[in-house]
């Protein structure tokens, strides 16, 4: 008796050790790893040994092969690799995925591993069915110094999701593959693949029949995609902003995306199967970038998922590991479903990034973690995952600072991108990427500790916001809320300007020297720091910041305490009718005291000038309170 209760006690024990306390480990699979070894065996033990528990096998991918039977097989695409470069690998795959019931085995052998089994399929890449539709394939706005008309991306991958029929075959092969006891759909690339494809006859049509400013869109997009450096962001604001001919234009593409998710839904509630997608992860924090780029929403589309797996890969897209708890905490504000983090396991990426992805991802406190992908994960990236899967998070958990910065109406992109990244460079640091709907409700500040308003244009912020917004930024900071101001945000909680609703918020006792002439130039200026301060540290005097007209500061004369200049402006700049000598020792940078709350305002950019990034990082732990 007593044998029996140790080995159930052990039993135990080694099941909650393998299960990481409950979280659910994914990992993607191409169809060639079920032949790299007797999927039976040694693929699924070393699936139960990195204690996985839900598999993405990748079931039809961009080239339109499928694993189960149809007209175009990897079977048969690996046959015709073989053919065309007499390579043996290929071969051997061919023969491999030609056994009818190798895909069965390896899911009843995953089943009595209490493994799951996700269909993983690639919705906008089809090579197959391209070939044989023409006009399929998705089309490309050229440069228009060559010529003014879209032509088709020939010889790509990528279907238009709009074209007659394709919604039918996709959604029939997804059928075929659920005559495989699967336990869910895994949706990838369901989205479109940039602005600059998806201009062809069937949407233009559309866009015409519903009164759409063709000449317009095109134009907006042609100096978006090959314009000036200043308007590589037009289309993104113009929709942002809510142009109508814009926003309808991208609402077509959104429809699409909807419809594809929605009818496979259908199929998986019926069948009572898991739906999840895998999402780029610029939505998760810039929904308006992922519209227009992607038309892929995760507000719209979470309705129907069950999870949305995150394709946050940090070495790619040149983040730091820190990158990940962003991506995940602003998906789970804009989501309804389960969230997953991806980790990324293939190309350069070092082990110790695997192990730093693992940590920050868990931190983050995501409903699942996933790894991309199985074939390209070493021995020592298999260690380093789990080492960062077992590392005691508990104390970081409770370190964390969540803060807001400002992303909505009358925001310049780049700021307040470069002022996230510039977050990120501290480990305690989760910024929240939110605009004025959220600002407008307490529910969001209440969860905050900083609020960081960047550069763009001061008034039209203060529009965005409204009272409301404004009120409750200016009731966060004077229950002890911090406030960081860049440029516009500098301008913002002055003394107010103008006639417009910059003076709902004055909990700074500052004035704009000139106001009237605010737009006095751009370049390079040089500070010097008159009060040493927390934010200085490593910081030479004097010191150069980047500098776009933001507010040159003096003392104003609000019933409030007066404020602490922190470094003053060496440069002078005088353009559009400002008067020379202005700026010259006058107040760049300042900290305030707001009631319980801190306020540091920069009238230059330190998230825009190399180098100077943590001098805006230590802005925001300091007025965090955790200087």
């Amino acid at each position: 008796m007593r044998k029996h209760l140790f080995a159930l006690l052990l039993f135990f024990l080694l099941s909650v050790q393998r299960s990481y306390s409950g979280q659910p480990i994914g990992v993607f699979l191409w169809p060639v790893s079920l032949c790299e070894d007797t999927p039976e065996t040694n693929l699924i033990n070393t699936l139960k040994n990195n204690d996985v528990t839900d598999v993405f096998l990748l079931v039809k991918g961009e080239a339109g092969a499928t694993v189960y039977p149809s007209d175009f097989t990897y079977a048969d695409y690996y046959l015709q690799q073989y053919k065309k470069t007499k390579k043996e690998k290929y071969f051997h795959y061919y023969k491999c995925l030609k056994d009818s019931l190798l895909l069965y085995r390896f899911v009843k052998a995953a089943h009595q591993n209490h493994i799951k089994v996700h269909a993983w399929f690639i919705v906008s890449g089809d090579q197959y069915f391209v070939d044989r539709h023409p006009g399929a394939e998705v089309v490309h706005l050229q440069d228009n110094k060559t010529c003014r008309h879209p032509y088709p991306f020939l010889g790509h991958i990528h279907v238009n999701l709009a074209y007659p029929g394709y919604k039918e075959y996709f959604l029939n092969h997804v059928k075929k593959a659920l005559r495989i006891p699967f336990d869910g759909i895994m949706l990838d690339k369901i989205r479109y693949t940039h602005l600059a494809y998806t201009w062809d006859n069937i949407h233009t049509s559309k866009a015409m029949r519903q009164g759409v400013n063709l000449d317009k869109i095109f134009d907006e997009a042609y100096k978006t995609l090959y314009g000036a450096e200043d308007d590589k962001d037009k289309f993104i604001y113009d929709y942002r902003d809510g142009d109508k001919d814009v926003t309808r234009w991208i609402e077509l593409k959104k429809e699409d995306i909807e419809t594809y998710v929605k009818a496979t839904a259908q199929i998986a509630r019926k069948r009572h199967l898991e739906l999840s997608a895998a999402f780029m992860p610029e939505g998760a924090y810039a929904p308006n970038f992922a519209d227009v780029y992607y038309a892929q929403n995760y507000h719209d589309l979470s309705q129907y998922l069950d999870f949305i797996v995150i394709m946050a890969y940090a070495h790619d897209f040149k983040m730091p590991a820190t990158w990940l708890k962003m991506v995940v905490k602003n998906a789970q504000i804009r989501s309804s479903c389960k969230i997953w983090a991806a980790i990324q396991g293939y190309g350069e990426v070092q082990t110790p990034m695997v192990y730093e992805q693992t940590v920050n991802a868990r931190i983050a406190q995501p409903d699942g973690i996933a790894i991309f992908r199985f074939g390209s994960m070493s021995k020592a990236r298999w260690q380093a995952f789990d080492k960062g899967m077992r590392a005691n998070i508990a104390g970081k958990i409770g370190n964390q600072i969540t803060g807001i910065i400002f992303s909505g109406g009358g925001t310049i992109r780049n700021c307040w991108l470069k002022s996230a990244k510039a977050a990120l460079l501290s480990d305690r640091i989760i910024p929240l990427l939110l605009d004025e709907t959220y600002l407008q409700s307490d529910r969001w500040l209440g969860r905050a500790r900083f609020v960081l308003i960047p550069g763009g244009g001061g008034a039209s912020i203060a529009g965005a916001l409204g009272e409301k917004g404004l009120k409750n930024i200016e009731k966060f900071v004077a229950n002890g809320g911090g406030y960081v101001g860049i440029c516009a945000g500098a301008y913002l909680p002055i003394k107010g300007y103008w006639n417009n609703l910059t003076h709902a918020l004055e909990i700074v006792n500052a004035e704009a020297v000139d106001i009237d002439h605010w737009n006095r130039g751009s370049g390079k200026v040089k500070l010097k720091i008159v009060n040493r301060h927390p934010i200085f540290e490593g910081v030479k005097n004097p010191f150069f910041l980047d500098y776009y007209s933001g507010p040159v500061l003096k003392p104003a004369n609000l019933p409030l305490p007066p404020y602490k200049t922190l470094a003053v402006f060496n440069t002078d700049l005088h353009e559009n009718g400002a008067k020379a000598g202005e700026m010259l020792n006058k107040t760049a940078i300042l900290e305030a005291l707001y009631r319980k709350g801190r306020i540091i305002l920069f009238s230059p950019h330190p998230e825009l000038t190399p180098g100077k990034e943590q001098m805006l990082t230590k802005a925001l732990l300091y007025v965090s309170k955790k200087d």
